[in-house]
Protein backbone atom coordinates (compact mmCIF):
# COMPACT_ATOMS: atom_id res chain seq x y z
CA UNK A 1 0.00 0.00 0.00
CA UNK A 2 2.75 2.64 0.79
CA UNK A 3 4.88 1.80 -2.20
CA UNK A 4 1.40 2.07 -4.27
CA UNK A 5 1.01 5.48 -2.40
CA UNK A 6 4.23 6.81 -3.20
CA UNK A 7 3.93 5.85 -6.50
CA UNK A 8 0.88 7.63 -7.13
CA UNK A 9 2.52 11.00 -5.72
CA UNK A 10 5.25 10.44 -8.04
CA UNK A 11 3.08 10.21 -10.84
CA UNK A 12 1.48 12.98 -9.50
CA UNK A 13 4.73 15.48 -9.35
CA UNK A 14 5.36 14.51 -12.91
CA UNK A 15 2.27 15.30 -14.59
CA UNK A 16 2.15 18.77 -12.45
CA UNK A 17 5.44 19.46 -13.51
CA UNK A 18 4.89 18.49 -16.80
CA UNK A 19 1.35 21.04 -17.09
CA UNK A 20 4.15 23.67 -15.57
CA UNK A 21 6.72 23.09 -18.03
CA UNK A 22 4.01 23.43 -21.26
CA UNK A 23 3.24 26.86 -19.99
CA UNK A 24 6.30 28.14 -19.00
CA UNK A 25 8.79 26.97 -21.76
CA UNK A 26 7.12 28.55 -24.92
CA UNK A 27 6.45 31.98 -22.72
CA UNK A 28 10.66 31.31 -22.59
CA UNK A 29 11.04 30.80 -25.86
CA UNK A 30 9.05 33.60 -27.04
CA UNK A 31 11.14 35.89 -25.72
CA UNK A 32 14.39 34.06 -26.24
CA UNK A 33 13.81 33.99 -29.89
CA UNK A 34 12.36 37.17 -30.62
CA UNK A 35 14.91 39.08 -29.57
CA UNK A 36 16.94 37.79 -32.31
CA UNK A 37 14.24 39.70 -34.22
CA UNK A 38 12.94 36.72 -36.21
CA UNK A 39 9.75 36.48 -38.09
CA UNK A 40 7.20 36.83 -35.54
CA UNK A 41 5.00 33.78 -37.33
CA UNK A 42 8.04 31.51 -37.02
CA UNK A 43 8.11 32.81 -33.34
CA UNK A 44 5.07 31.96 -32.41
CA UNK A 45 4.87 28.52 -34.20
CA UNK A 46 8.28 27.17 -32.14
CA UNK A 47 6.32 28.21 -28.81
CA UNK A 48 3.57 26.38 -29.92
CA UNK A 49 5.48 23.13 -30.65
CA UNK A 50 7.95 23.58 -27.71
CA UNK A 51 4.44 23.28 -25.58
CA UNK A 52 3.37 19.97 -27.74
CA UNK A 53 7.22 18.83 -27.09
CA UNK A 54 6.95 19.23 -23.19
CA UNK A 55 3.17 17.48 -23.16
CA UNK A 56 5.08 14.56 -25.37
CA UNK A 57 8.13 13.80 -23.55
CA UNK A 58 6.29 14.19 -19.78
CA UNK A 59 3.52 12.14 -21.55
CA UNK A 60 0.70 13.93 -19.88
CA UNK A 61 -1.61 13.41 -22.40
CA UNK A 62 -2.35 10.85 -25.00
CA UNK A 63 -0.35 10.84 -27.79
CA UNK A 64 -2.36 12.60 -30.73
CA UNK A 65 -3.34 15.28 -28.58
CA UNK A 66 -0.20 17.86 -28.84
CA UNK A 67 -0.28 17.41 -32.39
CA UNK A 68 -3.60 18.50 -32.57
CA UNK A 69 -3.20 21.50 -30.27
CA UNK A 70 -0.50 22.36 -32.68
CA UNK A 71 -2.54 22.09 -35.92
CA UNK A 72 -5.79 23.85 -34.03
CA UNK A 73 -3.29 27.04 -32.26
CA UNK A 74 -1.98 27.49 -36.08
CA UNK A 75 -5.34 26.97 -37.58
CA UNK A 76 -6.71 29.42 -35.07
CA UNK A 77 -3.93 32.17 -35.09
CA UNK A 78 -4.03 32.45 -39.01
CA UNK A 79 -0.05 31.78 -39.20
CA UNK A 80 0.25 30.00 -42.52
CA UNK A 81 -2.49 28.84 -45.41
CA UNK A 82 -5.27 26.70 -44.23
CA UNK A 83 -4.62 24.31 -47.27
CA UNK A 84 -1.12 23.82 -45.52
CA UNK A 85 -1.85 23.32 -41.98
CA UNK A 86 -4.93 20.11 -43.15
CA UNK A 87 -2.44 18.87 -45.31
CA UNK A 88 -2.43 15.88 -43.52
CA UNK A 89 -6.11 15.39 -43.95
CA UNK A 90 -6.38 16.15 -47.12
CA UNK A 91 -3.75 13.86 -48.18
CA UNK A 92 -3.95 10.22 -49.96
CA UNK A 93 -2.12 8.78 -46.99
CA UNK A 94 -5.56 9.29 -44.71
CA UNK A 95 -7.52 7.27 -47.04
CA UNK A 96 -5.16 4.62 -47.64
CA UNK A 97 -4.22 4.27 -43.94
CA UNK A 98 -7.99 4.46 -42.54
CA UNK A 99 -8.66 1.73 -45.30
CA UNK A 100 -6.57 -0.57 -44.85
CA UNK A 101 -7.56 0.03 -40.85
CA UNK A 102 -11.08 -1.21 -41.82
CA UNK A 103 -9.30 -4.44 -43.90
CA UNK A 104 -7.88 -5.19 -39.98
CA UNK A 105 -10.65 -5.53 -38.44
CA UNK A 106 -11.64 -8.17 -40.51
CA UNK A 107 -8.38 -10.26 -40.42
CA UNK A 108 -8.41 -9.97 -36.95
CA UNK A 109 -12.13 -10.78 -36.17
CA UNK A 110 -12.28 -13.55 -38.11
CA UNK A 111 -9.93 -15.79 -36.13
CA UNK A 112 -7.82 -17.08 -39.49
CA UNK A 113 -4.47 -16.29 -37.63
CA UNK A 114 -5.44 -18.90 -34.76
CA UNK A 115 -6.46 -21.73 -37.55
CA UNK A 116 -3.36 -21.19 -39.65
CA UNK A 117 -1.29 -21.66 -36.30
CA UNK A 118 -3.50 -25.00 -35.59
CA UNK A 119 -2.88 -26.18 -39.03
CA UNK A 120 0.44 -25.83 -38.81
CA UNK A 121 1.08 -27.30 -35.59
CA UNK A 122 -0.77 -30.23 -36.72
CA UNK A 123 1.21 -31.00 -39.77
CA UNK A 124 4.76 -30.62 -38.39
CA UNK A 125 6.52 -33.33 -36.11
CA UNK A 126 6.08 -32.72 -32.24
CA UNK A 127 9.39 -30.66 -31.51
CA UNK A 128 9.76 -27.41 -29.54
CA UNK A 129 12.00 -25.99 -32.17
CA UNK A 130 8.82 -26.45 -34.98
CA UNK A 131 6.34 -25.02 -32.30
CA UNK A 132 8.93 -21.98 -32.24
CA UNK A 133 9.79 -21.33 -35.45
CA UNK A 134 5.09 -21.55 -35.85
CA UNK A 135 5.08 -18.98 -33.92
CA UNK A 136 7.84 -16.34 -35.31
CA UNK A 137 6.64 -17.89 -38.43
CA UNK A 138 3.04 -17.30 -37.99
CA UNK A 139 3.52 -13.90 -36.59
CA UNK A 140 5.72 -12.79 -39.39
CA UNK A 141 3.52 -13.12 -42.52
CA UNK A 142 0.98 -11.58 -39.99
CA UNK A 143 3.33 -8.16 -40.06
CA UNK A 144 2.12 -6.80 -43.58
CA UNK A 145 -1.48 -7.64 -43.14
CA UNK A 146 -1.97 -5.50 -40.50
CA UNK A 147 -0.50 -2.64 -39.98
CA UNK A 148 -0.98 -1.27 -36.09
CA UNK A 149 1.98 -3.36 -34.10
CA UNK A 150 -0.31 -2.26 -31.17
CA UNK A 151 -2.63 -4.51 -32.47
CA UNK A 152 -0.49 -7.41 -33.97
CA UNK A 153 0.87 -7.68 -30.08
CA UNK A 154 -2.38 -7.61 -28.37
CA UNK A 155 -3.30 -10.60 -30.54
CA UNK A 156 0.35 -12.35 -29.10
CA UNK A 157 -1.10 -11.53 -25.81
CA UNK A 158 -4.34 -13.07 -26.78
CA UNK A 159 -2.86 -15.78 -29.21
CA UNK A 160 -0.07 -17.25 -26.34
CA UNK A 161 -2.94 -16.89 -23.27
CA UNK A 162 -5.37 -19.26 -25.64
CA UNK A 163 -2.58 -21.57 -26.50
CA UNK A 164 -1.50 -22.14 -22.64
CA UNK A 165 -4.67 -22.85 -22.01
CA UNK A 166 -5.63 -25.21 -24.82
CA UNK A 167 -2.03 -27.37 -24.57
CA UNK A 168 -2.40 -26.87 -20.91
CA UNK A 169 1.38 -25.33 -20.62
CA UNK A 170 3.08 -24.37 -17.36
CA UNK A 171 3.73 -21.09 -16.94
CA UNK A 172 6.78 -19.23 -16.06
CA UNK A 173 9.27 -21.37 -17.63
CA UNK A 174 12.56 -21.13 -20.27
CA UNK A 175 9.54 -22.61 -23.10
CA UNK A 176 6.65 -19.87 -22.81
CA UNK A 177 9.47 -16.74 -22.91
CA UNK A 178 10.86 -18.47 -25.84
CA UNK A 179 7.11 -18.50 -27.41
CA UNK A 180 6.90 -15.25 -26.40
CA UNK A 181 9.90 -14.02 -27.68
CA UNK A 182 9.46 -15.65 -30.93
CA UNK A 183 5.34 -14.19 -31.34
CA UNK A 184 6.67 -10.69 -30.36
CA UNK A 185 9.74 -10.26 -32.55
CA UNK A 186 7.84 -11.89 -35.76
CA UNK A 187 5.23 -8.86 -35.00
CA UNK A 188 7.65 -6.04 -34.38
CA UNK A 189 10.67 -6.94 -35.93
CA UNK A 190 10.18 -6.09 -39.48
CA UNK A 191 8.12 -3.38 -39.19
CA UNK A 192 9.95 -1.35 -41.32
CA UNK A 193 10.34 -3.62 -44.05
CA UNK A 194 6.96 -3.64 -45.75
CA UNK A 195 5.27 -0.63 -46.10
CA UNK A 196 1.58 -1.93 -44.87
CA UNK A 197 3.44 -3.20 -41.99
CA UNK A 198 3.54 -0.13 -39.34
CA UNK A 199 1.13 2.73 -39.09
CA UNK A 200 4.30 5.21 -38.96
CA UNK A 201 5.70 3.88 -42.52
CA UNK A 202 2.68 5.47 -43.93
CA UNK A 203 2.72 9.02 -42.07
CA UNK A 204 6.91 8.80 -43.43
CA UNK A 205 5.16 8.23 -47.17
CA UNK A 206 3.60 11.34 -46.67
CA UNK A 207 6.37 13.32 -45.93
CA UNK A 208 8.10 12.07 -48.58
CA UNK A 209 9.04 14.36 -52.16
CA UNK A 210 6.23 13.36 -54.75
CA UNK A 211 8.17 10.90 -56.80
CA UNK A 212 9.31 8.82 -53.55
CA UNK A 213 6.11 8.71 -52.79
CA UNK A 214 5.11 7.23 -55.85
CA UNK A 215 8.33 4.86 -56.25
CA UNK A 216 7.93 3.55 -53.01
CA UNK A 217 4.97 1.95 -52.82
CA UNK A 218 4.03 -1.76 -51.68
CA UNK A 219 6.72 -3.10 -54.18
CA UNK A 220 9.45 -0.53 -54.15
CA UNK A 221 9.20 0.01 -50.59
CA UNK A 222 10.14 -4.03 -49.96
CA UNK A 223 12.69 -4.12 -53.02
CA UNK A 224 14.80 -1.34 -51.17
CA UNK A 225 14.61 -2.81 -47.64
CA UNK A 226 15.08 -6.34 -48.77
CA UNK A 227 18.72 -6.36 -47.69
CA UNK A 228 18.06 -5.44 -44.08
CA UNK A 229 15.57 -8.10 -44.01
CA UNK A 230 17.63 -10.74 -45.17
CA UNK A 231 20.28 -9.90 -42.12
CA UNK A 232 17.83 -9.63 -39.49
CA UNK A 233 16.27 -12.49 -40.10
CA UNK A 234 19.71 -14.58 -40.36
CA UNK A 235 21.05 -12.07 -37.25
CA UNK A 236 17.95 -13.26 -34.72
CA UNK A 237 18.40 -17.06 -35.28
CA UNK A 238 21.80 -16.78 -34.31
CA UNK A 239 21.16 -14.74 -31.71
CA UNK A 240 17.97 -16.99 -30.52
CA UNK A 241 20.27 -19.96 -30.86
CA UNK A 242 22.81 -18.73 -28.08
CA UNK A 243 20.42 -16.92 -25.69
CA UNK A 244 17.95 -20.21 -25.72
CA UNK A 245 20.26 -22.59 -25.99
CA UNK A 246 19.80 -25.77 -24.25
CA UNK A 247 17.62 -28.95 -24.50
CA UNK A 248 13.88 -29.09 -25.27
CA UNK A 249 11.61 -28.74 -22.30
CA UNK A 250 8.03 -29.75 -24.27
CA UNK A 251 6.42 -32.03 -26.47
CA UNK A 252 3.59 -30.88 -28.29
CA UNK A 253 0.11 -33.15 -27.43
CA UNK A 254 -1.10 -33.37 -31.34
CA UNK A 255 -3.88 -34.69 -30.19
CA UNK A 256 -5.04 -31.26 -28.61
CA UNK A 257 -4.37 -29.36 -31.28
CA UNK A 258 -6.44 -31.73 -33.40
CA UNK A 259 -9.71 -31.36 -31.35
CA UNK A 260 -9.15 -27.69 -31.15
CA UNK A 261 -9.42 -27.59 -34.74
CA UNK A 262 -12.27 -29.68 -34.83
CA UNK A 263 -14.02 -27.17 -32.39
CA UNK A 264 -13.52 -24.33 -34.90
CA UNK A 265 -15.32 -26.34 -37.27
CA UNK A 266 -15.10 -25.38 -41.46
CA UNK A 267 -13.96 -22.29 -42.04
CA UNK A 268 -16.32 -19.51 -41.60
CA UNK A 269 -17.23 -16.81 -44.21
CA UNK A 270 -15.49 -13.86 -41.92
CA UNK A 271 -12.43 -15.72 -42.54
CA UNK A 272 -13.35 -16.37 -46.70
CA UNK A 273 -13.86 -13.08 -47.00
CA UNK A 274 -10.94 -12.13 -44.94
CA UNK A 275 -8.42 -14.11 -47.62
CA UNK A 276 -10.29 -12.66 -51.00
CA UNK A 277 -9.78 -9.06 -49.32
CA UNK A 278 -6.04 -9.68 -48.56
CA UNK A 279 -5.74 -11.43 -51.73
CA UNK A 280 -7.25 -8.77 -53.88
CA UNK A 281 -5.54 -5.87 -52.38
CA UNK A 282 -2.43 -7.55 -52.72
CA UNK A 283 -2.62 -8.71 -56.41
CA UNK A 284 -3.65 -4.77 -56.80
CA UNK A 285 -0.87 -3.01 -55.48
CA UNK A 286 1.81 -5.84 -57.44
CA UNK A 287 -0.08 -5.18 -60.65
CA UNK A 288 -0.34 -1.22 -60.71
CA UNK A 289 2.27 -1.28 -63.59
CA UNK A 290 -0.74 -2.51 -65.82
CA UNK A 291 -3.79 -1.23 -64.59
CA UNK A 292 -2.85 2.00 -63.10
CA UNK A 293 -4.87 2.46 -60.32
CA UNK A 294 -3.39 3.87 -57.10
CA UNK A 295 -3.17 1.69 -54.31
CA UNK A 296 -4.61 4.24 -52.15
CA UNK A 297 -8.03 3.89 -54.46
CA UNK A 298 -7.96 -0.13 -54.60
CA UNK A 299 -8.08 -0.12 -50.65
CA UNK A 300 -10.63 2.44 -50.62
CA UNK A 301 -12.53 0.34 -52.62
CA UNK A 302 -12.02 -2.89 -50.93
CA UNK A 303 -13.13 -0.89 -47.59
CA UNK A 304 -16.39 0.16 -49.43
CA UNK A 305 -17.54 -2.86 -50.48
CA UNK A 306 -16.86 -4.51 -47.30
CA UNK A 307 -19.11 -1.40 -45.59
CA UNK A 308 -21.83 -1.69 -48.37
CA UNK A 309 -22.07 -5.10 -47.85
CA UNK A 310 -21.87 -4.81 -44.00
CA UNK A 311 -19.61 -7.08 -43.02
CA UNK A 312 -18.15 -3.86 -41.13
CA UNK A 313 -20.86 -2.33 -39.05
CA UNK A 314 -20.91 1.10 -37.56
CA UNK A 315 -19.55 0.02 -34.37
CA UNK A 316 -16.65 -1.56 -36.46
CA UNK A 317 -16.19 1.90 -37.18
CA UNK A 318 -16.84 3.48 -34.35
CA UNK A 319 -14.79 1.78 -31.81
CA UNK A 320 -12.57 -0.37 -33.56
CA UNK A 321 -10.52 1.99 -36.54
CA UNK A 322 -7.45 3.67 -34.26
CA UNK A 323 -9.05 6.83 -34.91
CA UNK A 324 -6.84 8.49 -32.47
CA UNK A 325 -3.75 7.44 -34.87
CA UNK A 326 -5.41 8.69 -37.88
CA UNK A 327 -5.84 11.99 -36.06
CA UNK A 328 -1.72 11.81 -34.54
CA UNK A 329 -0.84 10.85 -38.44
CA UNK A 330 -2.77 13.93 -40.43
CA UNK A 331 -1.06 16.25 -37.79
CA UNK A 332 2.08 15.17 -37.87
CA UNK A 333 1.87 15.87 -41.94
CA UNK A 334 0.75 19.33 -41.15
CA UNK A 335 3.32 20.06 -38.35
CA UNK A 336 5.61 18.89 -41.06
CA UNK A 337 3.88 20.87 -43.38
CA UNK A 338 4.26 23.88 -41.63
CA UNK A 339 7.93 23.60 -40.77
CA UNK A 340 8.65 23.15 -44.58
CA UNK A 341 6.48 26.48 -45.58
CA UNK A 342 9.09 27.99 -42.79
CA UNK A 343 12.27 26.31 -44.18
CA UNK A 344 13.03 25.64 -40.65
CA UNK A 345 14.03 22.08 -41.03
CA UNK A 346 16.58 23.46 -44.00
CA UNK A 347 17.70 25.67 -41.63
CA UNK A 348 18.16 23.06 -38.89
CA UNK A 349 19.70 20.75 -41.44
CA UNK A 350 22.74 23.16 -42.67
CA UNK A 351 23.37 23.47 -39.31
CA UNK A 352 23.63 19.84 -38.60
CA UNK A 353 25.24 19.34 -41.70
CA UNK A 354 28.51 21.72 -39.86
CA UNK A 355 28.06 19.54 -36.61
CA UNK A 356 28.30 16.06 -38.71
CA UNK A 357 31.33 17.68 -41.07
CA UNK A 358 33.38 17.17 -37.28
CA UNK A 359 32.84 13.15 -37.31
CA UNK A 360 33.11 13.00 -41.70
CA UNK A 361 31.61 14.54 -44.55
CA UNK A 362 30.47 10.35 -46.00
CA UNK A 363 27.69 9.31 -46.38
CA UNK A 364 28.59 6.76 -43.51
CA UNK A 365 29.40 9.92 -41.07
CA UNK A 366 25.56 10.41 -42.12
CA UNK A 367 23.78 7.11 -41.51
CA UNK A 368 25.65 6.90 -38.28
CA UNK A 369 24.84 10.37 -36.85
CA UNK A 370 20.74 9.25 -38.18
CA UNK A 371 21.02 6.23 -36.10
CA UNK A 372 22.61 7.77 -32.99
CA UNK A 373 20.60 10.80 -32.48
CA UNK A 374 17.64 8.94 -32.91
CA UNK A 375 18.34 6.28 -30.35
CA UNK A 376 19.01 9.07 -28.27
CA UNK A 377 15.84 10.95 -28.93
CA UNK A 378 13.79 7.83 -28.14
CA UNK A 379 14.88 8.09 -24.22
CA UNK A 380 12.51 11.15 -24.01
CA UNK A 381 10.10 11.28 -26.46
CA UNK A 382 7.66 8.27 -27.58
CA UNK A 383 7.60 6.51 -31.15
CA UNK A 384 5.34 9.46 -32.70
CA UNK A 385 6.97 12.39 -31.53
CA UNK A 386 10.32 11.36 -32.52
CA UNK A 387 9.47 10.86 -35.86
CA UNK A 388 7.49 14.26 -36.27
CA UNK A 389 9.99 16.12 -35.09
CA UNK A 390 13.16 14.48 -36.64
CA UNK A 391 11.97 13.05 -39.99
CA UNK A 392 11.24 16.86 -41.66
CA UNK A 393 14.99 17.40 -40.51
CA UNK A 394 16.77 13.87 -41.98
CA UNK A 395 14.80 14.12 -45.36
CA UNK A 396 16.59 17.49 -45.34
CA UNK A 397 19.72 15.82 -44.61
CA UNK A 398 19.46 13.39 -47.06
CA UNK A 399 19.33 15.93 -49.75
CA UNK A 400 22.50 18.22 -48.63
CA UNK A 401 24.46 14.25 -48.72
CA UNK A 402 23.12 12.88 -52.03
CA UNK A 403 21.17 9.85 -50.33
CA UNK A 404 17.33 9.43 -51.43
CA UNK A 405 14.66 10.82 -48.49
CA UNK A 406 13.75 7.29 -48.02
CA UNK A 407 17.07 5.87 -47.20
CA UNK A 408 17.53 8.40 -44.15
CA UNK A 409 13.65 8.26 -42.90
CA UNK A 410 14.21 4.29 -43.08
CA UNK A 411 16.92 4.64 -40.68
CA UNK A 412 14.66 6.71 -38.30
CA UNK A 413 12.08 4.35 -38.74
CA UNK A 414 14.75 0.65 -37.98
CA UNK A 415 15.73 3.00 -34.51
CA UNK A 416 12.21 4.35 -33.54
CA UNK A 417 11.43 0.87 -32.66
CA UNK A 418 14.41 -0.07 -30.54
CA UNK A 419 13.80 -0.50 -27.09
CA UNK A 420 15.61 -1.02 -23.86
CA UNK A 421 13.31 0.09 -20.91
CA UNK A 422 9.47 -0.97 -21.21
CA UNK A 423 8.45 2.77 -21.13
CA UNK A 424 9.84 3.31 -24.40
CA UNK A 425 7.99 0.99 -26.57
CA UNK A 426 3.81 1.31 -26.14
CA UNK A 427 3.60 -2.18 -28.34
CA UNK A 428 5.33 -4.06 -25.00
CA UNK A 429 3.27 -2.38 -22.22
CA UNK A 430 0.15 -2.85 -24.30
CA UNK A 431 0.76 -6.88 -24.84
CA UNK A 432 1.75 -6.94 -21.03
CA UNK A 433 -1.68 -5.58 -20.39
CA UNK A 434 -3.52 -7.76 -22.84
CA UNK A 435 -2.79 -10.72 -20.40
CA UNK A 436 -6.29 -9.85 -19.08
CA UNK A 437 -4.77 -8.39 -15.78
CA UNK A 438 -3.39 -12.29 -14.98
CA UNK A 439 0.46 -12.85 -14.00
CA UNK A 440 2.82 -12.42 -16.88
CA UNK A 441 3.10 -16.10 -18.38
CA UNK A 442 7.01 -15.64 -19.71
CA UNK A 443 10.00 -14.83 -17.36
CA UNK A 444 10.28 -10.85 -18.25
CA UNK A 445 13.61 -10.63 -16.96
CA UNK A 446 14.92 -12.32 -19.19
CA UNK A 447 12.79 -11.64 -22.18
CA UNK A 448 13.61 -7.93 -21.84
CA UNK A 449 17.82 -8.94 -21.52
CA UNK A 450 17.24 -11.03 -24.67
CA UNK A 451 15.58 -7.72 -26.53
CA UNK A 452 18.07 -5.77 -25.20
CA UNK A 453 20.48 -8.05 -27.51
CA UNK A 454 18.00 -8.06 -30.20
CA UNK A 455 18.80 -4.52 -30.71
CA UNK A 456 21.76 -5.29 -32.61
CA UNK A 457 19.91 -6.73 -35.13
CA UNK A 458 18.33 -3.84 -36.18
CA UNK A 459 21.65 -2.02 -35.87
CA UNK A 460 23.50 -4.80 -38.70
CA UNK A 461 20.85 -4.26 -40.67
CA UNK A 462 20.79 -0.36 -41.27
CA UNK A 463 24.77 -0.67 -42.14
CA UNK A 464 24.25 -3.55 -44.43
CA UNK A 465 21.65 -1.91 -45.96
CA UNK A 466 23.79 1.04 -46.71
CA UNK A 467 25.81 -0.86 -49.76
CA UNK A 468 22.88 -2.88 -51.12
CA UNK A 469 21.32 0.79 -51.60
CA UNK A 470 24.42 2.24 -53.19
CA UNK A 471 23.64 -0.36 -55.30
CA UNK A 472 20.11 0.23 -56.27
CA UNK A 473 21.32 3.88 -56.77
CA UNK A 474 20.07 5.28 -53.80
Amino acid sequence: MQASASTNRTSKFIEGAGWLLSILVPIALYFVLISFSLNSEVVIFLSILSSAIVMWIFRIVPEYLPGIFVIVACASLGLVPSNIILSGFSSETFMMVFSVLCMTILIARSGLISRFILILLRALPQKEGYFNSVFFISFSLLTPLIPSIVSRTQLVAHSLTNFINILKLETKNEHITKLTANAFFGTSLFSSIFLSASLMNFVILALLPLQEQQRFQLVGWFQASLAAAIVMIVAYMVIFAIFFRGKETIKIPKQLIIEQLERLGPVSKDEWISLATVAAFFIGMMTFPYHKISPTWIAFGLAYILLSFNVLNREDIQTRVDWSFLMFMASVVGIASIATYFDLSGTISTKLQSFIYLVGTSQEALIGFLTISTIFVRFFLPIGATVALLIPIFISLAGLYGISCWSACFVSLMMVDMWFFPYQCIFYTEMRESFSGQELPFQEKKFLIFNAVVNIVRILAIFASFYYWQWLGL
